[in-house]
């Protein structure tokens, strides 16, 4: 797909191939849904208070990464199908693992500093 670039007389001046920010091919889509997961684990953790919500955004993450690698590893055995931004699914589990665990180290720091000051 392409955009069109016009100048001030209507005349085309030259294509730009587009840029897909999200995309995905197969079943992919489930990497954009497991943001929200980590997402509805934060929410959840709201209710408590702030540091749990921070913990849980972690976690949520975590998990998040966990399923996407285990349902990237079965989908994707026979051939990469299942991508998401063309990283393969499995590829996302990494990364969303990576994210938690980088976040849990601040969450835990949090909890813990605020358990000593009470």
């Amino acid at each position: 797909m392409c955009l069109s670039i016009f100048d001030e007389d209507g005349m085309q001046n030259y294509d730009v191939d587009m840029i897909h920010l999200i995309s995905w091919r197969g079943r992919g889509y489930v990497a954009f849904l497991a943001i929200f997961l980590a997402v509805a684990f934060m929410a959840a953790g709201a209710a408590f208070n702030e540091d749990i919500a921070s913990l849980l955004f972690a976690v949520g993450w975590v998990v998040s990464g966990v399923i996407c690698f285990i349902l990237g590893r079965r989908w994707n055995r026979v051939a990469d199908v299942h991508r998401f931004c063309t990283f393969r699914l499995q590829t996302w589990g990494f990364i969303y693992a990576g994210i938690g665990l980088f976040l849990m180290r601040f969450a835990w720091m949090g909890l813990t500093l605020n358990h000593h000051q009470h």
